[in-house]
């Protein structure tokens, strides 16, 4: 019996090239079902698929179509990097109705420290301690660090509030879009506004922060080409008047 390793076409392009380097990696959009099984053509192998739960730029929740492949056969990795500590009311809930086999925690970003932590079952977890103990053991963070990490724990996981005033920001941002002809994406605190050919990144950037509004343009080859994106992430000190003048201010420049 194989093994195939298949990556969502939203998956950090550093992991790609990370998991180039040891396998063969098929990548595809895992939402669509019927692209999926051309690629997973073998009735036998195990398919392991990597995927983010929340494409870090446009916002975009990866919710995976593989009804086509047998459960047993699946070996579900997620990355968490963007939701974990800002989605759900305790902030590690699953984003979305898929029980993964392999959760990957980001702490870099909502937890607002550094690292990461991978929960699965125990046989996984040992599996994972064994094969990649190089990685493990070289490269740890100081218990300094784990010691802030645990101490964060019950304050992130508490912050319900927050969580849900970043959701209504960024729901109250989209909703600024609605009359114009700009595509957002997002439907969680992440939202992609589509630059397109309306502006170079570089002049787009440039008039915003004349504006007083610091963003950057994610382009390719974090981006496919012609889908230049600007991610927009509000925290919750920022007001309703704040959201309305980045939207406004990012309309009127897109639009002159």
């Amino acid at each position: 019996m194989g093994f195939q390793v298949l990556s969502d076409i939203r998956s950090h392009n550093s992991t790609i090239r990370g998991l180039r380097k040891s396998t063969p990696v098929a990548v595809s959009d895992i939402t669509n079902r019927d692209a999926t099984h051309r690629i997973v053509n073998d009735e036998e192998s195990k398919v392991a698929v990597f995927y983010p739960a929340l494409e870090g730029i446009s916002g975009e929740v990866v919710c995976p179509s593989l009804s086509s492949i047998p459960r047993k056969r699946l070996l579900l990795i997620q990355d968490e990097c963007h939701t974990f500590g800002a989605c759900g009311v305790h902030g590690y809930e699953l984003p979305i109705d898929v029980r993964p086999d392999i959760r990957i925690l980001g702490l870099s970003k909502a937890y607002g420290t550094v690292g990461a932590a991978v929960v699965g079952s125990s046989e996984i977890i040992n599996a994972i301690i064994a094969h990649a103990s190089p990685w493990i053991f070289s490269t740890p963070l100081p218990p300094i660090v784990w010691q802030v990490n645990n101490a964060l724990w019950p304050i992130v996981t508490a912050m319900q509030a927050e969580r849900e005033r970043i959701q209504a920001l960024g729901d109250r941002f989209r909703s600024r879009f609605r009359a114009s002809e700009i595509v957002v994406l997002g439907e969680r605190h992440v939202s992609g506004v589509r630059i397109g050919k309306r502006a170079r990144p570089a002049q787009f950037e440039d008039l915003l922060q004349r504006s007083g509004i610091f963003l950057r343009v994610s382009s390719f080859p974090t981006m496919p080409l012609g889908l230049d994106t600007a991610r927009v992430v509000f925290n919750p000190f920022h007001t309703e008047d704040n959201v309305d003048f980045v939207a406004d201010t990012i309309i009127s420049t897109l639009h002159s």
